[in-house]
């Protein structure tokens, strides 16, 4: 509905883009992944783009480490539980594009 949507296959694919100056209105990002997990991915997107840190919104199915139990206690409004609804999406993508 009015979103162009690039998927990327890892954490590294996108933020090989994003340090390549792609441009993104927002981020959705995974908290658990193969190999970088949704905190270490943040992290990283706060020091290459800081303006597109707030525009990052993660989901979870809840299967959490403890590393990244911390980081949700941290980022509690940040964070959708799956499954997500499209009505709940949409609410996430026209707030943080509001954010711009």
């Amino acid at each position: 509905k009015g979103h162009t949507v690039a998927c990327a296959s890892s954490a590294e694919e996108a933020l090989g883009w994003i340090a390549g100056g792609a441009q993104f209105g927002v981020v959705l990002c995974d908290l658990s992944m193969p190999g970088m997990d949704g905190a270490d991915c943040y992290a990283k997107i706060q020091s290459i783009a800081p303006e597109l840190a707030r525009r990052v919104h993660f989901l979870t199915g809840g299967a959490l480490t403890p590393k990244l139990r911390e980081f949700e206690k941290s980022h509690q409004s940040r964070i959708a539980y799956k499954p997500i609804t499209s009505e709940s999406l949409e609410g996430i993508l026209h707030a943080l594009t509001d954010a711009r």
